[in-house]
Parts: structure tokens; C-alpha cells; sequence
């Protein structure tokens, strides 16, 4: 039945299988055209407690959305309509529903028939997107309308990246007004029913799941936190790049599954792992700082002058790390570890070790700098500059150096040599060119016989003392600061 109301009474003479009237009158609100039936039975999960309630709904929709003001008064036979734990000796109430029970105080009018009233505010919409066929008013006992805390039985996925979606089962979900992810509200979510809940992963933390409604939370620990994924190709910087439309935060947990592009600097990030078949890509001057550890199982690749820092830089298996173009570096921070079981591909690039630190694996590095005590294990080989820079050192292992190489030491104090020069004449430990660089370094030729397979170059404002040594040089020795002989010295090439 559809009736235009406004500021006075319009009665609805309404039933099923029995009479059940209502009349509404929109107060102060907006005159609109109402339609009204009425459902013989209350359902869950409509209401909390059927048994409490009366045994009949009254379903309205409107034909303008909004604007309302509407006193409620609806009809029922008490003897035979009310539930069996519905009280009439209990002041009943009148529940206007759309995505959770508003409630007011009903009256009783008369014995044998209960009569209730109730005014709702003008914010409340009757449309029938809210509940399917309208919106629903009902009349019962207060807690007929009021759901007990929801309960959580479980949720899937157990782990889940900023925008995913998990979905949580339960009870008593109607009435819920938020959820967390380990006590991070979640960026939305929507109930699908009284049992069922999806909700968007926000910017989180692993821990408990919890469901809050007006009468309390449940909650459910064992969510793992992924932190941010790209899905789909394109830039660092760009919202759509990610899972959920943000561009990571600083101190995220990053996982690279499409082809990335870094152009600019970025904040610092706590680990980053591209995946198998996947790309970051360091174009023009972007520059990345990783606290903890880069995983790549795909490829890294520098292409300008853009750089990367981080502590653990692990080229796995099935990953390549790669400098196709430009002079750009990789930093290893201050006790950090480069590990390579994967494909490296050197270019012109730089590996700059900050402090100290370890390479693991099969390594031929373009330039690698040293600022600390250095671990190298057996299998690196240098093919453009080993730079030993003050305070460094090679502690284990013996660089081999490619024919084009350099070792320089750059001090810029005395330095004694060590297992990056040994006496051998080839292999590992024999440099070709060796350059003693900065001002006031000082590089003692200690630990008998050298040899080195190239040029020998002495800058300006240092020095280079042979000791009481064996020195053969097959190239030139260039003495632009100062050499002091203590032992025999063989130069095939210019002196």
C-alpha cells in the first residue's frame, strides 16, 4: 500500500493472515510517498532474539530518498502475535532497521491489543538498497534488538598485503561498527551477514583480528602482516602500482611482483623482495635505502646513477643483480653481507661497503670499495678498482684481479699490505696495476716477495715503501710522490 505522508496521521490498514495496521506521520520532515507491507513472521538475522520480539515486520520503503521525520505507530494482537518470550507486563519497543536497529520506547494503549510509538530522526533513509524489499520496523523487548558481542571462528587468508582482502567468519556480525588487524583499523569493510565479514587490510602489523560491535569485540589472533605488493607495472611513485592504491610508507615490508620503476628518492624501507620473474629497475638518480634486507629471486638492474643501501643484499639463485648502463651503486651498510648465488652482472657499476662486512659467492665486481674489515671468501674477482679506503682491510679470503684491474690504497694514512696483495705471481692475490692514492697515505711493503702484473703509480703527497722486500713490476713504476727503497726492486717497463 503506497500513501503520500506528511505532518498527519495516514493510517495503513494492513495484514496478512491477520490485521495488523500501522500509521506514520511525517512530523517536520519532507511529504513523500510511502509504501508498507507486512511480513507474517520475524526472521533472523534481522533481529537478535525472535522469541522476544513480536511476531510480525512491517517492510517500507519511500520514493524520495531522505528527508524523513516519521512517528511510528504499529498494531498487534497481544494474545496470539507476541513470541513466546515477549512480556506485555515489560514496556515494549519499536526498532526501525536499515543496516542496524534504531529503538524507541513503545506505550501500551489498551489490554488485549499493544499499541507502539516512536519518532525517528530525519537522517534515517527507507530504501530498499539498505535491506532487500525495504527497510524494516519491528517491535520487541530491549534486548530483542540488542545483539551480544560478535564471536570470531576464523578468517582467510592468515596473511594478506595492504589491500587484500580477508574474510571473517563468526556470529552476531550486524551490528558491527569497526574492525582492527593487529590494531590497525582496517581501510573498509562490508557485512556481508550476520556471520560473514570482508575487510580491506590496511597499513598494519601482524597479531589479532577483532570485530567491535556497540555491545563489545571479538577477537581471533594468528594474522600475519605482508606489508605492501606491487600489482601492477609502472612507477615507485605512483599510487596504482600498488595493491590498495598507496605507494608504501616509510619502514614497509615490500614485495616487488610486477616491473618497478625507481626514478626519484624514496623513503626508507625495512626489507624488499622481488619476486621470481619480476623487476626493480633503478632509473636516473632514484636512490632506496633498506634497513634490513633486499631478497631478489628476479632481477635488479641499474641503469644511470640511482643508488641502493642495505644492510643484507642477497642475489638468490634465480635472481640476477645487474648494472646495464650509468655508474651507479649498491651500499652495503656497516656489518652488512652481499650474498650471490644468482647471476651478476657487473657493467660499470659500484659496490661501496660502507663499514665492515662480508661477500659470500661467485662475485666479478666492476669497482668495489672498502671502509671497514672486509670477509671475502675465495671466489671474487675485481676487474675494475679494489679501493681500500681509511681503516680498511681485506680480513679473509684473497681477491683475484682481471688484467684490467687496479688496487689503490686510499688511506689517507699508513697502511701495511695484507691478504689483498700476497707474494704469488698469479691468481688470487696478484694485482696488475696498483695505485697508492690520497694525501698522506703511507703503503708499507711488508711480507717478503710482490709481485704486480702492471703499472705501479705513486700520487702526489704519499708514499710507498718497499721495505726490505723483493718488488717485481711488470709494467712502469710512476713516482709522482715519493718511493723509498729497502729491498731490491726488478721494473720491466719505465721507471
Amino acid at each position: 500500500l503506497i500513501q503520500n505522508i506528511g505532518a498527519v496521521n495516514v493510517f495503513y490498514p494492513v495484514g496478512n493472515s491477520t490485521y495488523n495496521p500501522i500509521t506514520l506521520n511525517n512530523t517536520s520532515g519532507t511529504p513523500d510517498d510511502y509504501g508498507l507491507y507486512v511480513i507474517d513472521n520475524v526472521t533472523t538475522p534481522v533481529s537478535n532474539d525472535i522469541t522476544k520480539m513480536v511476531n510480525r515486520f512491517w517492510n517500507i520503503n519511500e520514493a524520495i530518498i531522505g528527508g524523513n521525520n516519521l512517528a511510528i505507530t504499529t498494531q498487534w494482537n497481544s494474545s496470539t502475535e507476541e513470541n513466546v518470550n515477549f512480556a506485555t507486563a515489560t514496556i515494549p519497543r519499536i526498532g526501525f532497521y536499515d543496516t542496524a536497529w534504531t529503538t524507541q520506547t513503545a506505550t501500551a494503549i489498551a489490554p488485549g491489543t499493544i499499541i507502539g510509538s516512536a519518532t525517528f530522526a530525519s537522517n534515517i533513509n527507507f530504501t530498499p538498497a539498505n535491506i532487500t524489499g525495504g527497510a524494516t520496523i519491528g517491535a520487541g523487548k530491549d534486548d530483542a534488538f540488542t545483539f551480544p558481542p560478535p564471536t570470531i571462528a576464523s578468517f582467510s587468508p592468515t596473511s594478506a598485503y595492504t589491500g587484500g582482502t580477508i574474510v571473517i567468519t563468526g556470529t552476531n556480525f550486524l551490528s558491527t561498527t569497526g574492525v582492527t588487524i593487529g590494531g590497525v583499523a582496517v581501510t573498509s569493510f562490508v557485512i556481508n551477514n550476520i556471520t560473514q565479514i570482508s575487510a580491506v587490510v590496511a597499513a598494519g602489523a601482524s597479531g589479532s583480528v577483532v570485530v567491535t560491535s556497540g555491545t563489545g569485540s571479538g577477537s581471533l589472533a594468528g594474522f600475519t602482516y605482508l606489508g605492501y605488493i606491487s600489482n601492477a607495472d609502472g612507477s615507485w611513485s605512483v599510487g596504482a602500482t600498488w595493491l590498495g592504491g598507496v605507494t608504501p610508507p616509510i619502514n614497509s615490508v615490500i614485495t616487488i611482483n610486477n616491473a618497478v620503476n625507481l626514478v626519484a628518492s624514496n623513503p626508507t624501507q625495512t626489507s624488499i623482495t622481488v619476486n621470481a620473474t619480476r623487476s626493480l629497475n633503478i632509473n636516473g638518480i632514484g636512490s632506496l635505502i633498506v634497513t634490513n634486507t633486499i631478497t631478489n629471486n628476479g632481477t635488479v638492474n641499474f641503469s644511470s646513477t640511482g643508488t641502493i643501501t642495505s644492510l643484507t643484499f642477497n642475489n638468490a639463485n634465480i635472481g640476477t643483480l645487474s648494472w646495464s648502463a650509468g655508474t651507479s651503486t649498491l651500499f652495503i651498510s656497516n656489518g652488512g653481507l652481499l650474498t650471490n648465488s644468482g647471476t651478476f652482472t657487473r657493467g660499470t657499476g659500484n659496490v661501496n661497503f660502507s663499514g665492515s662486512g662480508t661477500i659470500s659467492g661467485t662475485i666479478n665486481f666492476n669497482n668495489l670499495t672498502v671502509n671497514g674489515s672486509l670477509d671475502i671468501g675465495i671466489n671474487i674477482t675485481i676487474s675494475g678498482n679494489l679501493t681500500l679506503n681509511a681503516s680498511s682491510f681485506i680480513n679473509s679470503g684473497i681477491p683475484a684481479y682481471a688484467n684490467t684491474a687496479t688496487l689503490i690504497y686510499n688511506s689517507g694514512n699508513t697502511y701495511n699490505r695484507g691478504n689483498e696483495w700476497t707474494g704469488t705471481s698469479s691468481g688470487p692475490g696478484f694485482p696488475n696495476n696498483v695505485q697508492v692514492s690520497s694525501t698522506a697515505t703511507i703503503l708499507n711493503m711488508n711480507l717478503g716477495i710482490a709481485f704486480c702484473g702492471g703499472n705501479i703509480t705513486v700520487d702526489a703527497a704519499t708514499t710507498f715503501n718497499t721495505t726490505s722486500i723483493i718488488l717485481n713490476v711488470t709494467g712502469n713504476v710512476i713516482i709522482n710522490g715519493t718511493m723509498s727503497l729497502g729491498g731490491d726492486v726488478t721494473v720491466k717497463g719505465n721507471w
